[in-house]
């Protein structure tokens, strides 16, 4: 199976305790996207402080996701599917979603 990429940018929404933020994320959001066909694997981190310049993100906060699917075209409609099952249910009070993309390897070297 071809393997896929899938990078979410995101910030808490303003005002919003990003402890819960991210205890959402990791305990509830991350999870239902892994209960999703061909998802196998979360790693989530925060833009550092430290940086070699300015940096320009679409948010502070990046998700990635592994998936092996048979065709990454599809990965759109099974999201879609899925937040119209109720699959994915969002938290509007603590998320304010970025960018979603998908990436399909090219190469892995060791």
């Amino acid at each position: 199976m071809p393997k896929a990429t899938m990078a979410v940018w995101s910030n808490p929404t303003e005002g919003a305790d990003e402890a819960e933020y991210n205890q959402w994320y990791d305990e509830v959001h991350a999870k239902d996207v892994l209960k999703l066909e061909g998802f196998t694997s979360c790693r989530r981190f925060r833009l550092a402080d430290a940086q070699f310049g300015p940096v320009d993100t679409p948010g502070r906060y990046l998700a990635i996701y592994e998936a092996d699917v048979d065709d990454v075209a599809k990965i759109p409609e099974l999201f879609a599917n899925a937040f119209v099952a109720g699959e994915l249910p969002m938290r509007e009070d603590l998320l304010t979603p970025g960018p979603i993309v998908l990436l399909e390897e090219v190469s892995q070297l060791s």
